[in-house]
């Protein structure tokens, strides 16, 4: 069978390398093409071009790059024609990733969809639930209370837990003056973020901040502002680094779990431009914008956002993060109460075996 797999950012790329080493193996003729990352490649798909050049965030951000975003959607369409999968496999990205399952279905219906990691329609666009019921076959979700949701939309969802648990092994020593730096997986956020993180390492000179980088961006965005003595750069390396680490500032987004299961204390973070703000704030309809957070129904950990998002209020919470031993213990406690609401039943495993079942048509 021949596969098409789309994931549009830095997570959806280890989702989709997993995805193809799984079908690989219970599919000896299978034949995976798609947009990713270095790990689909690693995992022996056949890039289109890489995610980042699609992994834009923010209304005001999209408008400004619409005319060469539509260029690569039409040439991911134009793939997609060409190569005739059986079966395709979205990954997150709502954006990028519902114009193509609209395309794909009005192209030819045979064409199997699958979207492992719907969009977050719960939270905000709750427009896309009649694009997912038109064009996807079925959905994954990764977690318990998406499953009920999607369902009584009438979608055929399946929830088989949150991968994290598949491959976590027992936490490594913790480097004492380690703090990990997740300024995010796209450019725009690394450029909103990074720099008032930098100023927060200049103010605690005895601690060594390592920032986890992603290879797809260009080393220029992460050193625009010079970084002081006590940062360094380290690529593709979030598990190891979040391991070693005893505090994390995290730009919102699938990295606070990662730091969750890492068990590492965390302040979130995030910050825009002042027109995507304020649209988010008319649309999204959740109180916390942190996946621990939304997933724990309480404040979990502190969300800095927008204004309140500056170096004194960061300061002062990763102080708090490193010197005050009952608020870390409280941290880590609902950490254990969270990963224990999200079961891992071989996630990776059962989503190719819905695929696999023939081609998702008796589903």
């Amino acid at each position: 069978m021949k596969y098409y797999i789309i994931a549009g950012e830095a997570s959806g790329d280890v989702h989709g390398a997993r995805l193809a080493e799984i079908l690989q193996s219970a599919d000896h003729s299978a034949v995976i093409h798609g947009v990713g990352g270095h790990l689909m490649i690693e995992a022996g798909v056949t890039l289109l071009f890489q995610y980042h050049v699609i992994a834009i965030m923010g209304f005001w951000h999209v408008l400004k790059r619409v005319i060469v975003l539509r260029g690569y959607l039409q040439r991911c369409k134009n793939d997609i024609t060409s190569f005739q999968p059986d079966v395709v496999i979205l990954i997150d990205s709502a954006g990028f990733n519902l114009r193509i399952a609209k395309y794909v279905k009005r192209q030819d219906p045979g064409i199997k969809i699958l979207y492992f990691i719907p969009p977050k329609v719960w939270a905000w666009g709750g427009w896309r639930i009649k694009q997912l019921q038109k064009y996807v076959d079925q959905v994954v979700v990764l977690f318990p209370f998406e499953q009920e949701f999607f369902t009584a939309k009438g979608l055929t969802t399946h929830y088989y837990g949150y991968p994290e648990n598949d491959d976590k092994q027992s936490k490594t020593d913790v480097i004492p003056n380690w703090i990990a730096l997740l300024p995010g997986s796209r450019i725009q956020e690394i450029e909103s973020t990074l720099p008032t993180m930098l100023e927060v390492a200049k103010r605690f000179s005895g601690y060594q901040f390592v920032i986890c980088a992603m290879d797809v961006i260009s080393e220029k965005h992460y050193r625009r502002n010079k970084l002081p003595e006590n940062v360094e750069i380290r690529w593709n390396n979030v598990h190891e680094v979040l391991d070693g680490s005893i505090a994390a500032i995290v730009t919102s987004g699938t990295a606070t779990l990662q730091a969750c299961y890492a068990r590492v204390p965390q302040v979130v973070v995030y910050k825009t431009n002042w027109m995507n703000y304020f649209i988010a704030r008319i649309l999204v309809q959740v109180e916390h914008i942190s996946l621990v957070n939304l997933i724990a129904g309480q404040e979990v950990v502190k969300e800095l956002i927008q204004t309140n998002f500056n170096t004194d209020r960061l300061s002062d919470q990763l102080t708090r993060l490193i010197e005050d031993p009952d608020y870390r213990n409280k941290i880590l406690n609902w950490y254990g109460e969270i990963r224990g609401k999200l079961k891992c039943d071989r996630v990776y495993e059962k989503s190719c075996d819905r695929i696999l079942q023939k081609n998702l048509s008796n589903l």
